[in-house]
């Protein structure tokens, strides 16, 4: 176990300097842009042809078909799109984002990128989001760890414990390897938040991600009796296991929780539990999910971002 907790916390990463050398100019930025959207040819999002003039507008490139003389720019129909800010900030953002080890609060982007605090808020969320939708289709098999958990504490003049207002009940699931021999090992992450912990919430959470026939393992909370619809089921009563037992069993859930709600809590002063907990729990499940390749996380990013289409601050605060 020491071993590969070694290399997944020692990686280099993509270090600062590479990024510098690799994307510090816009010219850099752009022809990587090209090169994810059109590959080695020109695609006109209109006719399909492959034939374009290039020119470049208030210092941005663009592109005019050959044949059906559309004109379509390099941040057309991304993420990008109708941002007036240069794409070395958008990819210094990217680059902070995605090699944080926690978590990034928009105040500190917002420092370290010199845009104001409203424009390092809206980035943040966009950023949040596509990695949100990149994770949303993947699904947990073989044995998983599930545990509930909340995002939020007691409030002044508030009740605390379970049904304190304010927070946001959440699960998190972690896929591991199927033999304990010498130990398990976790492998991919679910977290997400739900409305409650009950029987019905727990089973719909279940279908959506988590592959039906996997095994899961979960303490005695009636509400995980949900997953039985699809899943078996092991159950274990915490105030009866040993601290071995806990560590067997719930050693990655547990762990995962911890960095969970130490990162958010060490990053963030205060958000909107119930509204924007999705987002920060699924940027800790991006990264996780990509651990084992540090380097390449940000070109993850980059490459998920530019197949993303516009996202508005309209649909960001819904």
């Amino acid at each position: 176990m020491s071993t590969t907790k070694y290399q997944i916390q020692f990686q280099k990463g993509l270090g600062l300097p590479k990024f510098i050398k690799d994307f510090g100019t816009e010219e850099q930025c752009e022809r990587y842009l090209i090169e994810l959207k059109w590959g080695r040819r020109f695609k006109c999002p209109k006719c399909g042809q492959h034939h374009a003039s290039a020119f470049r507008r208030r210092g941005r490139p663009y592109f005019q078909c050959s044949v059906c003389r559309h004109q379509t720019s390099l941040t057309a129909g991304t993420l990008f799109h109708g941002s007036h800010l240069p794409l070395t900030t958008w990819f210094l953002a990217l680059y902070l984002v995605s090699e944080a080890k926690t978590q990034l609060s928009s105040l500190e982007l917002h420092r370290l990128i010199h845009v104001n605090h409203k424009t390092a808020w809206l980035m943040l969320h966009k950023i949040m989001q596509v990695m949100v939708n990149a994770e949303q289709a993947r699904k947990l098999t073989g044995r998983i760890e599930m545990d509930d958990a909340y995002l939020g504490g007691k409030r002044s003049g508030g009740k605390s414990g379970r049904g304190a207002a304010g927070k946001q009940p959440f699960l998190a699931a972690i896929q591991t390897s199927d033999d304990d021999k010498p130990h398990y090992r976790p492998h991919y992450a679910k977290i997400a938040p739900v409305k409650g912990f009950s029987l019905e919430e727990v089973e719909l959470w279940t279908r959506n991600n988590i592959t039906k026939g996997s095994h899961v393992v979960s303490d005695a909370l009636q509400c995980f009796k949900g997953v039985e619809s699809t899943c078996s089921h092991e159950v274990h009563t915490a105030n009866k296991m040993t601290e071995a037992q806990k560590k067997k069993h719930f050693q990655w859930v547990n762990t995962v929780l911890s960095n969970v709600k130490t990162g958010l809590t060490g990053a963030f002063h205060s958000f909107d539990c119930s509204k924007y907990s999705f987002r920060y729990l699924g940027a800790v499940v991006y990264r996780f999910n990509r651990r084992f390749n540090l380097d390449l996380i940000f070109l993850d990013l980059v490459e998920d971002i530019s197949g993303s289409p516009p996202i508005n601050i309209h649909s960001i605060r819904l």
